[in-house]
């Protein structure tokens, strides 16, 4: 493993494409589309994080049942 990921770390890619673990940083509930906020902190966490040349994959929203998801990434959003 290198050094620079960590397993702990979800959804995030270091500068040279290593991904730092393979877990989604994902959440649940009724609603798909993301709020105001949800789009605002993804902003700031995306931005605070390349000052550590860490890039944000995805932020993905899954609703309650499973059964479908909004993510970030496919809608161009990160």
């Amino acid at each position: 493993m290198n050094r620079s990921c960590s397993p702990d770390r979800a959804g995030v890619q270091n500068d040279v494409g290593q991904a730092c673990g393979r877990r989604p940083a994902c959440q649940s509930r009724q609603e798909m589309d993301p709020s105001k906020e949800d789009i605002d902190t993804t902003n700031k966490i995306t931005q605070a994080l390349k000052y550590v040349s860490v890039r944000v994959l995805d932020h993905i929203i899954v609703d309650r049942a499973h059964q479908d998801y909004f993510s970030f990434a496919r809608a161009g959003m990160v």
